[in-house]
């Protein structure tokens, strides 16, 4: 075992019956030493689970990330093709090609 274990573990059962002492007889220094023996165990407890989730091999980045493809087309998928072209909107009074002839500001009549 290592240090850190057994301050965990001489914490618990130490912290336990001291807080418990502290509490029944209405000596809060007792009790207060207790409880913070008890929170280290369970800090300790803590730092433990934290340590067990991360990985103990350093994950190695991809060659070929997938931001630097995205304009690349996926391999065996067919090229893209061109959209066509949206018509202009019609106009109130026909093509847009009657509209050239026209002031930008309108009709004034």
């Amino acid at each position: 075992m290592n240090k850190q274990t057994l301050l965990a573990i001489l914490s618990l059962i130490v912290g336990i019956p001291t807080a418990a002492i502290g509490l029944a007889n209405g000596s809060w220094l007792w009790a207060i030493v207790g409880l913070v023996l008890v929170w280290t165990f369970i800090y300790q407890v803590f730092r433990w689970i934290a340590k067990a989730g991360k990985p103990d091999v350093q994950i190695k980045p991809a060659a070929n990330a997938a931001w630097s493809m995205k304009d690349q087309p996926t391999p065996g998928a067919p090229a893209p093709t061109a959209a066509p072209a949206a018509a202009p909107p019609p106009s109130e009074s026909g093509s847009a090609w009657a509209m050239k002839d026209k002031p930008p500001g309108g009709d004034a009549r």
